[in-house]
């Protein structure tokens, strides 16, 4: 998590997509060409989402990096989070912004079937004011935006801050 809120500062985006994602892994492995081409047919079927276009997720992670920028932070607390197939836990990270002192952020982080621990969710509302749901699930939020209406929604999916789980 530390290197993905460091590169947030810097806004690198590769990195960034590197340290977020699900599961299956970050959201900036787009799984190669007939990886992408079994995904989208299976997308088209409603058995699972399309691949990430590199701009697309590069959209995403500069949002995350434009919200997330701070001075500093430190973790709060952390927990497991139950009811998993895979192991996550929940970090409240205390965050200072230019515009916000002390903002207890919430993160989840998941293992991957590597071992390794991505990013999957963060609160975005603690630090934007936004009534929203945490952000991820970028590749499925365009059907489910509650606000189809709001130009952060269903116009420019590709940067809604409301979601709830890293996609791919």
């Amino acid at each position: 998590m530390a290197a993905f809120l460091d590169a947030a500062n810097r806004r690198d985006h590769a990195v960034m997509a590197s340290h977020f994602g699900t599961a299956a892994g970050p959201i900036g492995n787009r799984g190669g060409t007939l990886g992408c081409a079994f995904r989208k047919v299976f997308s088209w079927m409603g058995l699972g989402d399309r691949c990430l276009t590199a701009q697309e997720v590069e959209l995403r992670m500069d949002l995350l990096a434009a919200i997330l920028a701070h001075e500093s932070y430190r973790v709060a607390d952390q927990t497991t989070v139950a009811g998993r197939d895979r192991p996550a836990t929940r970090v409240e990270v205390e965050m200072d912004t230019r515009t916000k002192r002390g903002a207890r952020v919430p993160f989840v982080l998941v293992q991957t079937d590597e071992g390794t621990w991505l990013v999957e969710e963060v609160d975005l509302e603690r630090l934007t004011g936004m009534t929203s749901r945490p952000v991820g699930n970028l590749a499925n939020h365009a059907r489910r935006c509650p606000r189809p209406a709001d130009p952060l929604c269903a116009r420019r999916p590709a940067i809604a801050p409301h979601l709830s789980k890293a996609g791919q």
